[in-house]
């Protein structure tokens, strides 16, 4: 089984890395990251690229094309919450269109890059795993709090796309199983800032929230669809 980890630098998506390296079925993993990030074994892949790069994207995907290689798992970890200078916002006047645009990039573009290749990327027959990693604040649904404007509609607009893309998924091949994954509040450099006011809500760590999401790979295959749910194995609604 060869996997495709997509933002491998990240806390949660090292902790992925560990979990894989522990199966015995998984015999290859392709890191894709921003900057370097050291494989565990010799037969894993290091591709440094930027995932808001179509270009760059496109000529990774190419190459693993000419090499016939097929993927029986995708793991995507993209993700931002915060940057320097760049906090969620909290009131209607602290929206600006450059940081809805930066959220959007990060949040929905860049993973839509990856999205829109993935028949070429996978395998058509046999079990195939794909994960996006989003957030239950992008739940338009579950939204009773508002704010957080910029992260919220673009892990909205993130389910959406994944939502979309899962009946073309399913048709490409009909055992894959598609999710959108809330890893909880995560002990992580995304939720540091936030910490301090989460008051007697679960701290996670990297491990704890992965180890959910496989527990909920091992289960018996579901119906086919998409799924949005949370690092409990509880469904979120869309």
């Amino acid at each position: 089984m060869t996997s495709l980890l997509i933002g491998a630098n990240g806390g949660l998506a090292q902790a992925i890395y560990q979990k894989l390296n522990l199966l015995s079925e998984c015999t290859q993993v392709d890191l894709v990251s921003r900057s370097f990030c050291t494989p565990f074994r010799r037969q894993d892949r290091v591709f440094t690229l930027d995932s808001c790069d179509a270009d760059a994207v496109e000529s990774f995907c190419f190459a693993r094309e000419q090499e016939a290689l097929k993927y029986q798992q995708v793991f995507c970890c993209i993700g931002m919450l915060h940057q320097p200078g760049r906090f969620p916002e909290k009131q209607l006047q602290q929206v600006r269109p450059e940081s809805l645009s930066e959220y959007f990039q990060i949040n929905t573009l860049a993973p839509a890059n990856w999205l829109a290749r993935l028949t070429r990327l996978c395998s058509s027959k046999g079990p195939l795993t794909i994960v996006f990693f989003s957030a239950r604040v992008g739940s338009i649904e579950d939204n009773q709090l508002g704010g957080w404007y910029g992260y919220r509609i673009s892990k909205a607009a993130l389910n959406m796309l994944v939502k979309s893309a899962a009946p073309e998924l399913i048709r490409f091949n009909p055992q894959a199983r598609i999710l959108c994954y809330h890893p909880g509040t995560v002990d992580t450099s995304l939720s540091a800032p936030f910490q301090s006011r989460m008051g007697t809500k679960p701290l996670l760590t990297p491990s704890q929230s992965v180890d959910g999401l496989f527990r909920y790979l091992t289960m018996p295959h579901e119906q086919t669809g998409a799924k949005f749910i949370d690092w409990q194995g509880k469904s979120i609604p869309w």
